[in-house]
């Protein structure tokens, strides 16, 4: 009987970290900005160099999620490109959206955690 190597499977949510781009940018004002391309399926998170690595860690899993939700920001956009915009509508969009990645973070950060890197030796 031959033994074959069982399959190993990939990290969760490896694929989708690959494309949330983390990038310094020294002028902006904010810590953390998100810029999102549906189309290309990709985000980048934009981040003061000051900002501490597990600030960043958290911001890359953010921008992961805001990509994962932003095919229901394409759907909202559509919607109101056919019918207009209502206030109390898009305030109930960005609510729902507000409130989804504050439930999803917390289980991103168990699923994969943030771990600092090894001390470098001088």
């Amino acid at each position: 009987m031959s033994r074959t190597k069982k399959k190993t499977e990939p990290a969760p949510f490896a694929g989708l970290l690959e494309r949330v781009t983390v990038a310094e940018v020294p002028d902006q004002e904010e810590d953390v900005t998100y810029a999102l391309d549906r189309e290309a399926g990709t985000a980048v998170v934009n981040v003061r160099p000051d900002v501490d690595p597990e600030a960043r860690h958290t911001a890359q899993l953010r921008g992961a999620l805001k990509l994962t939700l932003s095919g229901y920001g394409a759907y909202n956009e559509a919607i109101t490109r056919k019918y207009d915009r209502f206030p109390s509508e898009q305030d109930l969009h960005d609510q729902a959206e507000a409130d989804a990645l504050d439930a999803l973070e917390p289980l991103l950060l168990q699923v994969h955690p943030y771990t600092p890197a090894p001390a470098s030796e001088a």
